[in-house]
């Protein structure tokens, strides 16, 4: 169904020369309300987010105090040089352990 069933929502954020994304900037939202056929960025753009969170100096997050359930995450940077991307995630107890490795592409 699209979505990606983890136990903790961590990873990293890179460009496409596999290189940290340090400006990187996760907006989270909550899926109540979503229908299966709606995209990210059509159910994000009349919501607010319920918390943003900032990479490390690795490009790498660990997105903390969410409890189990849905979400959709808005990844992006605050260069606008770079496009935005949405995935699903379903935070589980048996979700997996590995982390989410996501590659922001430049604009155009």
């Amino acid at each position: 169904d699209g979505i990606k069933k983890v136990r903790e929502i961590h990873g990293i954020i890179t460009d496409s020369t596999s290189s940290p994304l340090v400006r990187a900037i996760i907006d989270v939202y909550s899926v109540k309300g979503m229908s299966k056929h709606e995209s990210g960025d059509q159910y994000v753009k009349d919501q607010s987010p319920l918390a943003s969170y900032k990479v490390d100096s690795d490009g790498r997050f660990c997105l903390k105090g969410l409890k189990d359930g849905e979400y959709v995450l808005r990844i992006g940077t605050d260069r606008f040089a770079f496009m935005h991307t949405y995935i699903k995630v379903r935070k589980t107890k048996s979700g997996s352990k590995r982390p989410i490795e996501i590659m922001l592409e430049l604009g155009t």
